[in-house]
């Protein structure tokens, strides 16, 4: 599977607020404005997908993460190793969007809030 990152402030069309992941078998496309699952297999129609009570449970990540560190609570999804990965990845899109330029991963600093 090959994922691509795009973050743009530019949109020809409509404004859409979704994740996109495309595969060599299909892609989903998860509307985060309307909460809707979408898939289509290749050379197939797109459908939706109903996501079942357990798989509803919302946007956690960083509540988890810290959870894990503080409370020692069991990691569900994501692994320490993942989840830093993940919060120097978030950092690097803020600084981006704060001083409107590229930001290289890995981050060489990640405490000072000044950057």
């Amino acid at each position: 599977m090959c994922i691509r990152d795009s973050f743009s402030g530019v949109e020809l069309g409509r404004p859409r607020h979704e994740i996109r992941l495309n595969g060599a078998r299909g892609a989903l496309r998860l509307d985060l404005a309307a909460q809707l699952l979408w898939h289509t297999p290749l050379g197939g129609t797109e459908t939706a997908i109903e996501p079942t009570a357990a798989q509803r449970r919302g946007w956690r990540v960083e509540e988890d993460f810290v959870a894990a560190i503080r409370e020692g609570r069991h990691v569900m999804r994501t692994d320490f190793l993942t989840g830093v990965l993940y919060m120097h990845f978030t950092e690097a899109v803020a600084r981006s969007s704060r001083h409107q330029e590229p930001v290289a991963l890995p981050l060489s600093e990640f405490s000072n809030p000044s950057l």
